[in-house]
């Protein structure tokens, strides 16, 4: 993910990928949040980059599954935090594995 200033998704693009996640079309989407098919896709497009992936079915989806706050918030949503986690949290397991008599005597004292 690129490390631009701002890390989330806005209000914004966090409403479009909800709808699109409903299976609305960006017409349908305009319609109902009162801005143009052309800015729909325009959040979700800066949306999809934020995200890395390839469609807009798939920034829904991972939005819907795995990005919204649990009380279903349309809120900004800290996805560069998310991914820093996991990647950290990688890096201690390789280390871990990389080196298990580190950790093997920590174990033992």
């Amino acid at each position: 993910m690129s490390s631009s200033p701002n890390s989330f998704l806005t209000r914004r693009q966090c409403q479009c990928l909800k709808l699109v996640g409903k299976g609305l079309k960006s017409k349908e989407i305009a319609r109902e949040l009162g801005i143009s098919p052309s800015t729909v896709d325009n959040h979700v497009l800066r949306a999809m980059e934020r995200l890395e992936v390839s469609s807009r079915t798939k920034a829904a989806h991972l939005f819907m599954n795995e990005m919204k706050s649990p009380d279903d918030r349309v809120n900004p949503v800290p996805v560069m935090a998310i991914k820093t986690i996991a990647q950290s949290l990688n890096q201690i397991v390789d280390s871990l594995l990389a080196e298990p008599e580190i950790w093997k005597s920590d174990l033992n004292t």
